[in-house]
């Protein structure tokens, strides 16, 4: 899986990125479409990644989550990274 860019982006102290003058953050909205299609709940992919429970809270929050937690679910799930997370804009429009 070729993440080294995403690694490079994402910042620990700020979940806002700034990408070409837009302010954007990220969603894992499809993070949870994608558990109900698979009809999986948290605490079997938590246990299936190797994930905290403290893991799971930050993405319910939409916050910050380190880019080895996510390559774990994406394992689990056998999917990528854009299946699971979208870059959102703070004006709530979807970036493609």
């Amino acid at each position: 899986m070729h993440t080294s860019r995403f690694r490079d982006t994402l910042s620990e102290e700020s979940f806002v990125l700034k990408t070409i003058g837009v302010n954007m953050a990220v969603s894992y909205n499809r993070l949870f479409e994608m558990l109900s299609e698979k009809r999986m709940t948290h605490a079997q992919l938590q246990k299936k990644a190797g994930i905290s429970g403290n893991i799971l809270t930050r993405i319910r929050r939409q916050q910050y989550v380190s880019l080895e937690s996510i390559e774990r679910i994406c394992q689990v799930l056998r999917c990528g990274v854009d299946d699971i997370l979208e870059f959102i804009t703070t004006d709530g429009n979807h970036r493609d």
